[in-house]
């Protein structure tokens, strides 16, 4: 399966906010996610705190969504990707990648 979304990082009172959106996964899927600092295709770090971001659990009808709540400053500059991979025992496997907009102040 292909699997499609969207998501964005926006900003929040406590610093910034990270969501996702994502269909066409495998129905009952659970899939860890985060923002990445860069952009697909590279192993950069995560942007903020890796426990702030919940698994994606993936419904019946092969969507899921999910927030994260991130105590780190809305970035206003930079490259950030969000990613989504295999599952919680198989996180070396990105299964979908999406490059975001650059950052605006």
């Amino acid at each position: 399966m292909q699997v499609r979304g969207t998501g964005y990082l926006a900003r929040d009172p406590n610093g910034s906010k990270a969501v996702i959106h994502v269909s066409n996964a495998t129905p009952g899927g659970v899939h860890p996610w985060s923002v990445r600092v860069g952009h697909c295709g590279t192993e950069n770090p995560v942007f903020g705190d890796p426990a702030a971001y919940p698994n994606l659990k993936v419904d019946k009808d092969g969507t899921a969504q999910n927030s994260a709540t991130l105590s780190v400053p809305f970035p206003t500059s930079g490259e950030y990707s969000l990613e989504v991979r295999a599952s919680p025992t198989n996180v070396g496997t990105v299964i979908a990648c999406g490059n975001l907009a650059p950052p605006t102040q």
